[in-house]
């Protein structure tokens, strides 16, 4: 049995022609110019409402996939929201989704724009002891986060009110 090299490598040349050249579109990871953490222990509830505000950095591809690291004990959202036009667009429950890893939960969803907002209440960051309040936040930036800011609203007829490490004006 004789074998034709030549006419072996010709169809597997004249295959790799034809097929496509497929193009590999990944996207980096977003990166973030700030993320602003706003807690507002006892505001309208036991617990603390925390807010997360940010705004994308202007290198970062639209639209985007977005990723937070929270408590794993956190089961739902209060809201999750993009900016448009100065006002918050909530996003479509579908697109959002809470993933257990570890000790947290991820919270992914799209955006179309360079700014977010999402909040959730947290019943455990928050310690009473008669009239004694202590809250404790751990705090994982997203990665590639230029600048994060903190925000801790005082509770109405609170005394002796302080952070820290010191609050900056």
């Amino acid at each position: 049995m004789k074998h034709n090299l030549w006419g072996g490598l010709s169809v597997l040349l004249f295959i790799l022609i034809l097929l496509p050249v497929v193009e590999v579109n990944a996207q980096t990871p977003p990166e973030f110019d700030t993320v602003t953490v706003a807690l507002w222990p006892e505001f309208d509830q036991p617990d603390t409402l925390v807010m997360y505000r940010a705004r994308l950095s202007a290198t970062t591809q639209l639209p985007a996939q977005l990723t937070f690291s929270l408590p794993a004990y956190v089961k739902e959202m209060h809201a999750v929201a993009i900016v448009s036009n100065g006002q918050l667009i909530n996003v479509e429950p579908d697109a959002i989704t809470m993933e257990p890893n570890g000790d947290s939960m991820l919270l992914s969803f799209p955006t179309t724009s360079p700014n977010v907002q999402f909040e959730y209440y947290d019943p455990f960051i928050l310690s009473k002891e008669n009239q004694d309040r202590n809250l404790t936040f751990n705090f994982t930036a997203p990665a590639n986060t230029a600048t994060a800011n903190f925000e801790v609203q005082q509770p109405f007829g609170a005394q002796d009110f302080a952070t820290t490490p010191a609050a900056i004006s």
